[in-house]
This record gives C-alpha cells, sequence and structure tokens, in this order.
C-alpha cells in the first residue's frame, strides 16, 4: 500500500481546518435565513449533520485515502452542491447567498484555480436547480437584520481564516527558495561558496564598472597541487 504523499495530507488538514470554520459560521448565517422563510424540521436536521457532522466525515475519507488530493478535490465539489442547495432552500435571500456564493468560491479558487472553480460552480448551480425544482423556486429576497447580523462572523472570520493560510503558503514558499538559492550557491561537501556564485558577483562587479564605477581589480590565485587537498 502507497503512503500518502505529504503535501497531499497536509493540504487535507488546511482544507479541513477551512471547512470547519465555513461551515461552523455558514450554518450561523443558514439558520437566521430558514427561520425567516419557516423551514421544515428535515432542513434543521440536514443543517445539523452538514455544518457540524459533515466537515470530520469529509476530513476522515480524505486523509484515509490511498488519493488524498483527489479525495479532497471530490469533498470540495460536494461542499458546493450542497452549498446551492442551501441558496435554493433559503429562497435565495440576496444577502446570504451571495455570501454563500462568494465564500464557497474563495476557497475553491486558492486550491484549485478556476478550472476547478468553474467545476465546482457547474456542481453549486446543479444543486440549486435540482433543489430549486423541488422547492417551486421560492423566493424571498429581502432578509430582516437578524439575517444580516449571522452573516457577519462568516463575512469576517472565513475571509481572514483563508488569507492567513494563503500567508503561511506564502512564507513556506519564500522559505524553500532561500534554501533551494543557498543550495545552488554553496559547496555540499565543505560548505563553502561555489563556482556559480563568484561567477555571478564578478558579473555583477563587471556590470557596475560598465556604468561608471570606480576602478575594479580582479585577482586570480592559482593553487598547486589542488587535488591533493581535495
Amino acid at each position: 500500500m502507497n503512503t500518502p504523499p505529504y503535501e497531499d495530507l497536509r493540504l487535507v488538514e488546511r482544507v479541513h481546518v477551512l471547512r470547519t470554520i465555513g461551515l461552523g459560521l455558514g450554518s450561523i448565517t443558514v439558520a437566521a435565513a430558514l427561520i425567516e422563510v419557516g423551514a421544515n424540521p428535515l432542513s434543521w436536521l440536514f443543517l445539523l449533520l452538514h455544518g457540524w457532522v459533515w466537515p470530520q466525515l469529509a476530513w476522515q475519507s480524505a486523509r484515509r485515502s490511498t488519493q488524498p488530493r483527489a479525495a479532497e478535490r471530490r469533498n470540495l465539489i460536494i461542499d458546493s452542491a450542497l452549498g446551492g442547495m442551501w441558496i435554493a432552500l433559503m429562497h435565495f435571500m440576496l444577502l446570504p447567498s451571495v455570501l454563500l456564493f462568494t465564500m464557497l468560491s474563495m476557497d475553491k479558487l486558492s486550491v484549485g484555480g478556476w478550472r476547478f472553480l468553474a467545476r465546482t460552480g457547474t456542481a453549486m448551480l446543479l444543486g440549486m436547480l435540482l433543489t430549486g425544482l423541488a422547492t417551486g423556486f421560492a423566493q424571498s429576497p429581502q432578509g430582516s437584520l437578524l439575517t444580516v447580523y449571522a452573516c457577519l462572523p462568516l463575512l469576517v472570520v472565513y475571509p481572514l481564516a483563508i488569507s492567513t493560510a494563503s500567508y503561511a503558503l506564502v512564507r513556506k514558499v519564500r522559505t524553500q527558495n532561500a534554501r533551494l538559492e543557498q543550495l545552488s550557491r554553496t559547496d555540499a561537501l565543505t560548505g563553502l561558496l561555489n563556482r556559480s556564485h563568484w561567477e555571478e558577483l564578478l558579473a555583477r562587479e563587471m556590470e557596475r564598472f560598465r556604468r561608471g564605477g570606480p576602478t575594479a581589480t580582479l585577482l586570480m590565485i592559482d593553487t598547486d597541487r589542488f587535488k591533493d587537498i581535495n
């Protein structure tokens, strides 16, 4: 049995944190809208399962998969389809619907780019249409002040969570690039600066000299029988 790549497991863990935060806060937004539209008890039960149980199930399924990245991408598509369902069950209430669409698009874009966003967007639209057909496309675009307040936690906290995760990735890439640059400039055996470093430094100094810099002096030293030292 192949061990899942480390980076794929890191992706699963990162998405798990964001999904837990997003669905937990999103359930507050959806709950306020469901109160206004007078949702039935089945909708409330499904909201509880989706907001608080599904993040753990998705995490376990992706973590135990032999292909965690592919499994997580499937989970993200499911997230979008269920998001479309909630938009229809909220009777297309304007503010929470736009908020759900935006937040569900942000994390998909950060994981798979525009092509993946197109796939998840299609799943969201399909979930919205199927649920709309089942509910007769009931519409209540105007929301009360309660719904506005219920949107604020998701509106504020979730973008901060995504920004924090993105910043951590940028720092990691920056550290790795610095490490690679250091490795490319030093000899692995001795730790001394290698030839490419000195050639780059020489080219930089020659360019500075050509631009009218001070007098340049090149000193070359030859060590006899250097192979014996090596």
